[in-house]
C-alpha cells in the first residue's frame, strides 16, 4: 500500500483514490493503510492487515482453529487508524452482536460481550471511516436520513493529506392522503386543516427537491495519512419554504470547534427510527440555525456547548405591532453515553427571549425561555431496537421542529397588555425490527401538546399525535446505498376549542446515496 502511494504521488497531483485489499502487516506489526489485528493480546502473535470487509474470517488463513487455521475467533488485539472505525460480529455474515471500534485496543479481554468478552470471538469485520473527515463526525449529528460518511467522490492530494469529498442523493417521495393538509409532505398534527379549511378529499403528491447536493473540503494533519484537521461541509436542496433551493448545512469544523449552520444542539437525531417521514417524532429534529459550538468526544462520553440565534416566533393580534430583538443567543448544552447496546443523551436548553414592541418608545419585554431533552435507544438483541425522546420547556417551541409549524414562542396576551411564554411537551417511542439484512421495519407513535391560554383562538392547535408503520428495503448498489421504503401512519390534532380532525397517509420514499 505504501508503494501505491509512492507511485500515486509520482503520477498524478490530485487522484481519486479507492481503498480496497487484505494483506498482512510487515514485521513490526504496522501498516499505514488499514486496521492491524493480532492474534494475541498486546499485538503479539500473527497479524494480519484488514481494509475491507471480511464476512467471514474462517476464509482468511491464519494461526487460529482446526488444521490449515483462520483467523475466526482468534482476534485478541486491535490496531485502528485514526478516523477509522471497525466494527466486530459476533458470526459470520455479520450477525449476532456486534462491538463498534474506534480507537487502538491491547486486550479485548476487557469488553464483555460475545459470550463472556470479545478475546478470541470474532467471525467478521466491518471496516468503516477509510475516509479523512469521520474522525471529526459528531455522534449528534447522525440522522437516518443523512447521505453516509462513505458516500461520495474522494480526491485527494499527492500526499493525502488534503481531500475534497463530492456527495449527493437522488430522493423521490410520494405521498397519498385523504385529507389535503397545510404541508404535502411532511404530516405531523399541527399540519392538519381545522375549522373550514377542513375538508376531506383524496390528494396525492410527488416531489424530488428532497435530493441533496454537498461538498466537503478537508485538511489533514501534517505528515499523516488520512488524518483530520479541518472540515468544511456545504449541503443543499430544494426543499426550504415552498419547496424552495436552501442551504441545509455551512459550516467549518475542527476536532473540538464548528461555526456555521448545522443541526441545534437540541436535537434527538440519533435517537430517530428510519421513517419515509422524517417527521415521527414530536420535535427536536430539524431544526438548523447559525451557532458556534465546542464539543468533545471519549471512549464512551460526549459532550458539546453552543451558543445559537434563532429568531422568537411570536404569536400577536393585527392590532399589535412587535419583533423578536436577538441580542444574547441561546443557549444549549449535551451530554451523551454510549454503550454496546444503549445510547442516552440529556439536552439543555436556555433562551432570553426579547420581543421589541414597534410604538413610539420601542419598549422592549424580557422573557427567559428553557428546555430540556432527553433521548434513550436500546438493543434489545440482534433483531430489535427500542428508541425513545421526550423534550418540552416554556418559550422554546420553535426549536421543536414539529412545532415550528405552528409559529409559538411566546403570545400576547391582550388582558394584560404583554406578551408570555408558552409551554410545549412533546415525545415519541419506536421499535425498530431487522427481519434480514436488507428488511427492516419500525412501528412508533408521538404526541405534541400545546400549553392552552385563555385568550387562544378557539381553533389554534392544542395537542395531537401520530402513530406510523413502515417497511424498509436496503442494499448496496453499484457499491452505494440504495432503499425503498413504504410507509402508513395517522395523524390527529384538537384544537383549543376540543374540536378533532386527523389525516391518514400513505407514502413511498426512494433514494440513492452517490
Amino acid at each position: 500500500m505504501v508503494a501505491y502511494w509512492s507511485r500515486l504521488r509520482r503520477c498524478l497531483p490530485l487522484s481519486l483514490v479507492l481503498l480496497a485489499s487484505t494483506g498482512r502487516a510487515d514485521d513490526n506489526g504496522s501498516n499505514e493503510g488499514g486496521v492491524v489485528v493480532y492474534e494475541q493480546g498486546d499485538f503479539g502473535g500473527e497479524s494480519l492487515v484488514l481494509d475491507a470487509d471480511v464476512s467471514n474470517l474462517a476464509d482468511i488463513q491464519g494461526p487460529c482453529g482446526a488444521a490449515g487455521g483462520s483467523f475466526s475467533q482468534c482476534i485478541s488485539s486491535i490496531e485502528v487508524p485514526p478516523g477509522w472505525t471497525v466494527l466486530l460480529y459476533e458470526r459470520a455474515e455479520f450477525q449476532g452482536q456486534s462491538l463498534s471500534v474506534r480507537s487502538t485496543l491491547s486486550d479485548l479481554r476487557h469488553f464483555p460481550g460475545c459470550g463472556d468478552d470479545w478475546d478470541d470471538c470474532a467471525q467478521s469485520v466491518r471496516i468503516q471511516g477509510q475516509q479523512v473527515h469521520h474522525e471529526l463526525t459528531g455522534s449528534s449529528e447522525v440522522h437516518p436520513l443523512d447521505i453516509p460518511d462513505e458516500a461520495g467522490f474522494f480526491i485527494h492530494s499527492h500526499d493525502a493529506r488534503n481531500a475534497l469529498r463530492i456527495f449527493g442523493s437522488i430522493r423521490a417521495l410520494a405521498v397519498l392522503d385523504d385529507t389535503p393538509t397545510f404541508h404535502p409532505y411532511d404530516l405531523v398534527p399541527p399540519t392538519i386543516p381545522s375549522g373550514d379549511d377542513y375538508f376531506p378529499s383524496l390528494n396525492s403528491s410527488w416531489t424530488v427537491n428532497m435530493s441533496r447536493f454537498g461538498f466537503d473540503a478537508l485538511v489533514g494533519k501534517r505528515g499523516e495519512l488520512f488524518s483530520s484537521a479541518l472540515l468544511i461541509r456545504m449541503e443543499v436542496d430544494w426543499k426550504g419554504d415552498d419547496e424552495a433551493f436552501r442551504i441545509r448545512h455551512f459550516f467549518v469544523r475542527s476536532k473540538h470547534w464548528l461555526i456555521g449552520k448545522t443541526w441545534s444542539t437540541m436535537n434527538n437525531l440519533s435517537f430517530l427510527p428510519l421513517a419515509a417521514d422524517g417527521r415521527l417524532a414530536g420535535g427536536g429534529a430539524g431544526v438548523r440555525p447559525p451557532q458556534v459550538r465546542y464539543y468533545n468526544t471519549g471512549q464512551n462520553w460526549d459532550y458539546q456547548v453552543s451558543a445559537e440565534y434563532r429568531a422568537t416566533a411570536i404569536i400577536q393580534p393585527a392590532s399589535r405591532s412587535a419583533m423578536s430583538r436577538v441580542v444574547v443567543p441561546d443557549i444549549a448544552g449535551r451530554v451523551g453515553h454510549r454503550t454496546d447496546r444503549s445510547e442516552v443523551a440529556v439536552v439543555g436548553l436556555l433562551r432570553p427571549n426579547r420581543v421589541q414592541f414597534q410604538d413610539a418608545d420601542h419598549e422592549v419585554q424580557k422573557l427567559l425561555g428553557y428546555g430540556g431533552l432527553l433521548g434513550f435507544r436500546y438493543r434489545l438483541n440482534d433483531e430489535n431496537h427500542i428508541k425513545l425522546s421526550v423534550s418540552g420547556g416554556t418559550g422554546m417551541g420553535s426549536y421543536l421542529a414539529d412545532y415550528a409549524w405552528t409559529n409559538i414562542d411566546v403570545a400576547y396576551n391582550p388582558s394584560t397588555l404583554e406578551f408570555e411564554n408558552v409551554d410545549v411537551f412533546t415525545g415519541f417511542l419506536a421499535l425498530e425490527h431487522d427481519w434480514a439484512k436488507e428488511w427492516s421495519t419500525t412501528i412508533g407513535g408521538s404526541y405534541l401538546s400545546s400549553e392552552r391560554k385563555d385568550f387562544f383562538p378557539e381553533l389554534l392547535y392544542n395537542d395531537g399525535y401520530k402513530v406510523l408503520a413502515n417497511i424498509f428495503y436496503k442494499r448496496p448498489l453499484l457499491n452505494k446505498q440504495f432503499v425503498f421504503g413504504f410507509e402508513v401512519e395517522y395523524a390527529e390534532r384538537t384544537n383549543v376549542n376540543g374540536s378533532r380532525n386527523g389525516t391518514t397517509r400513505a407514502s413511498a420514499l426512494m433514494y440513492y446515496d452517490f
